[in-house]
């Protein structure tokens, strides 16, 4: 199962990460704006609130975990993004 978790360089993101890297089958997609702390070759850079890198890198994934942060405005366009590219892919 290929997971991609949103924000996945962040403090939460980073936790989850930790967790699902010790999840027999699990492939895990970190994705962020910039690479900081991302393991090595699967690190995605995406901005998620363009729907277009969104749409592309959740076509790709089984399950989505956003722990995508910043303004209230930029939280709630990621949110409104997840939720069109889940339509698109069904």
């Amino acid at each position: 199962m290929k997971v991609l978790v949103l924000g996945g360089t962040g403090f939460v993101g980073r936790t989850i990460v930790k967790h699902l890297d010790e999840v027999s089958g699990v492939e895990v997609i970190v994705a962020a704006r910039n690479q900081a702390s991302a393991a090595n070759g699967r690190f995605l850079a995406i901005d998620a609130t363009d729907t277009d890198s969104l749409s592309t890198a959740v076509a790709e994934t089984d399950v989505v975990v956003n722990c995508v942060t910043g303004s209230g405005a930029a939280i709630r366009q990621c949110d409104r993004n997840c939720c069109c590219c889940q339509r698109k892919k069904e």
